[in-house]
């Protein structure tokens, strides 16, 4: 229907406006209307075969691999041993001392020097 309209419109008015009259996008009246074939697409690459950008290399997988097989985590599983290294990691962050470049300094009237509050 709307192809009939834009045919019956383009010579006085044009392919583009007689599109806009109507409502059609004129990409989409053209593509309809192609004379020649459509180019061609190249061939879908397997999943399998594609690149995945985040995936670890080999010696990551060889570290990770020999670390899951140490006598320590044997009878473990991954979710486990995973929990485990990151809470090793994060109480070691918590019991370096806090002092050098990362130190923060003490702000002026913070909670430490204040006098306790009386409550009424």
């Amino acid at each position: 229907m709307s192809d009939a309209a834009i045919a019956e419109l383009e010579p006085m008015i044009g392919v583009r406006n007689a599109c806009d009259v109507v409502g059609v996008a004129q990409a989409s009246y053209y593509r309809r209307h192609r004379q020649s074939p459509p180019p061609p697409r190249p061939a879908p690459i397997p999943h399998t075969d594609r690149p995945q950008p985040r995936a670890l290399s080999e010696h990551e997988r060889a570290a990770i691999l020999a670390e899951l097989h140490s006598e320590r985590f044997v009878d473990t599983s991954p979710t486990e041993v995973w929990a485990t290294l990151l809470d090793e990691v994060a109480t070691s962050a918590r019991s370096r001392p806090s002092t050098g470049c990362c130190a923060k300094p003490a702000r002026a009237g913070s909670a430490v020097g204040r006098p306790p509050t009386q409550q009424r």
